[in-house]
């Protein structure tokens, strides 16, 4: 989404691939990447990511700030409920990604500054 004052992308579902840098190259930069990243097995690589491969999707699009989707509901997966949240956050401190984690149900004010939360609101 192109917007005037926000450009924001999201994955949807899919596999990591070459796509992503395309993407980039023809409409990136993104000020916010919505990607999917949980509910993964091997089996399932050209149908859903696992956390590492989102972010550098992230990467790939060039994204400013990204938000990890498709953790912290049912399970689908036979994975943690939090681990893709805390293998994404791993990944995006390494490249120094701006990977934010909002609590279920709370808003983010896309033109506000985005930061990283680090409060692991979901080890309760």
């Amino acid at each position: 989404m192109l917007g005037k004052n926000t450009r924001l992308y999201t994955s949807g579902d899919g596999g990591y691939g070459p796509h992503f840098k395309e993407i980039g190259k023809k409409y990136g930069p993104f000020d916010i990447t919505l990607i999917e990243g949980a509910q993964y097995d091997k089996r399932w690589a050209n149908v859903h990511m696992i956390p590492e491969q989102s972010v550098q999707a992230n990467i790939d699009v060039n994204g400013k700030n990204m938000m990890l989707m498709h953790w912290g509901a049912f399970t689908l997966a036979n994975h943690g409920w939090k681990e893709p949240i805390e293998r994404a956050l791993k990944e995006a401190k390494k490249d120094n990604i701006n990977l934010i984690d909002p609590e279920i149900g709370e808003t983010v004010i896309l033109d506000s500054d985005m930061h990283i939360t680090d409060s692991s609101w979901w080890d309760f």
